[in-house]
């Protein structure tokens, strides 16, 4: 039948079988597309279900899927993630860490990190050591 070929439903589980890594399987809730009738899936597999989202829970809910995701990473690597940075958005905290205005690139031991426009730039040029 054409469903043998479907990793959704109870085809995933035999498909995970030789999975020992730590796995995140993430869903949507009851408007997610995906068949969520996983069976016999390894140990080694995390699920999460966001049940206020359709089928991109990394979209529809981003926080709350990012600070799940990071969980599970800390805890597959053993190492903590600094939450400070984690929503901010990324180019433009970059951008500011690396223009020649950055408190970060001027000499002396002092840091003015005030001049930096979002508080996660800011609490990034604070914690940040030079070389």
């Amino acid at each position: 039948d054409g469903d043998s070929d479907r990793l959704g439903g109870a085809q995933l589980g035999r498909h995970l079988e030789g999975v020992r890594v730590p796995t995140l399987l993430a869903s949507g809730g009851e408007a997610d597309i995906v068949d969520r009738s996983w069976e016999g899936l390894p140990s080694s597999v995390k699920r999460l279900t966001f049940g206020a989202s359709g089928h991109l829970p990394f979209v529809e809910q981003k926080e709350e899927f990012l600070t799940q995701l990071v969980d599970f990473l800390d805890a597959a690597d053993g190492v903590a993630t600094n939450r400070e940075l984690k929503f901010a958005d990324l180019q433009s905290t970059l951008r500011e860490a690396t223009s020649a205005e950055s408190p970060l690139r001027s000499a002396g031991a002092e840091r003015d990190c005030s001049a930096y426009k979002t508080e996660a730039a800011r609490k990034y040029c604070q914690t940040s050591t030079r070389s």
